[in-house]
């Protein structure tokens, strides 16, 4: 219910979803990637990071989770960006299903890591 609120641009609704789930379960990875999801897309980027550092805390090997914490943190340092996508593709390699994912890491890494060139005119 509270990703199709999400989906539905309720964000108010999706966030007592969770939150109410939470409370009862608060230990739950899904739930804290989740409510890191929505804070993501709303452009609350530390909020989204506790909530995923939350999810990561309760399973190391949560791809989902890794992946979505290499994203926000792009937006907030780069450095905590390099270091997340790496993480991300430590613990997804030899996943099949994802593949695709581990493809954009590939390329979100690279861009990080490639020093900017000083252009002549």
């Amino acid at each position: 219910l509270g990703k199709a609120y999400v989906e539905l641009g309720m964000i108010d609704q999706a966030g007592d979803v969770f939150t109410s789930l939470g409370r009862f379960g608060g230990k739950l990875k899904h739930i804290h990637n989740n409510l890191g999801v929505l804070f993501k897309r709303y452009g609350y980027w530390l909020a989204a990071v506790n909530e995923l550092q939350k999810a990561l805390q309760l399973d190391p090997n949560y791809t989902e989770a890794a992946y979505n914490l290499a994203q926000v943190t792009e937006k907030i340092n780069k450095t905590e960006a390099i270091k997340n996508w790496r993480y991300y593709l430590k613990i997804a390699a030899g996943t099949p299903q994802e593949a695709p994912f581990i493809a954009k890491a590939h390329q979100r890494l690279k861009k990080l890591t490639t020093p900017v060139q000083n252009f002549k005119k």
